[in-house]
């Protein structure tokens, strides 16, 4: 069994109690994918530096850096088993930019994650 969601996670009040739930209905073993903002994407960190808000869009509640991701996951007891910066949900840049700075220049964080006891 397996349960995705993109760009959900950051327009959630409790996303500790959302990913808990997901974590109950889930058989022994079983996978979580999901997208959020990346909290590095260049224009998020332009905007922070003009604006003082790290927010990819006025309706997000939360913008996480991948170590505060990361956490939570362990908090809600997921491990990643795999992550990649991807921008399946806007305009790219030339693949060169990609290849040399995914970080700051894809504009989604995309990570699968696997159920732990």
């Amino acid at each position: 069994m397996k349960v995705v969601f993109y760009e959900v996670l950051e327009h959630v009040d409790s996303p500790s109690l959302a990913l808990s739930e997901i974590h109950r209905v889930l058989i022994k073993e079983g996978k979580l994918q999901f997208s959020i903002p990346n909290a590095m994407y260049w224009r998020i960190i332009l905007r922070w530096i003009v604006k003082g808000k790290a927010s990819v869009s006025p309706e997000h509640i939360y913008c996480w850096r991948f170590p505060e991701i990361q956490n939570l996951l362990v908090k809600t007891k997921f491990k990643i088993i795999r992550y990649c910066f991807d921008d399946f949900t806007h305009c790219t840049l030339p693949s060169i930019f990609k290849n040399i700075l995914p970080r700051i220049t894809q504009h989604s964080l995309l990570m699968d994650c696997l159920k732990v006891a």
